[in-house]
């Protein structure tokens, strides 16, 4: 799935190092869900705009060698995406109809 793609890519863009990445998929009647957790760097795909006002140099290094028209699509194509942090983790959401 292309909305798994988009993410998993800009999550290993984004960090140096990930321990965990959680995926998983429901499908749903109408919908599929897609579940996504990992550790590092936090990311709101729904900000994904506001990524470049970071203050940490390197992070912001990071950004801006980063494609962002990624999480353009991602949201261009998902119903509704959530983004929570949960115990040092970050958990995204995305709903896509059908």
């Amino acid at each position: 799935m292309l909305s798994n793609e988009e993410m998993l890519s800009h999550i290993i863009e984004l960090n140096e190092e990930v321990d965990l990445i959680d995926i998983l998929i429901r499908n749903k009647e109408d919908k599929v869900l897609i579940s996504i957790k990992y550790s590092g760097i936090p990311c709101n795909p729904l900000e994904y705009e506001n990524l470049k006002n970071r203050e940490d140099e390197e992070l912001n290094r990071i950004i801006n060698s980063m494609d962002l028209s990624k999480m353009k699509d991602l949201l261009e194509i998902a119903d509704n995406i959530d983004y929570s942090q949960i115990l040092e983790l970050n958990n995204v959401l995305i709903t896509i109809k059908h």
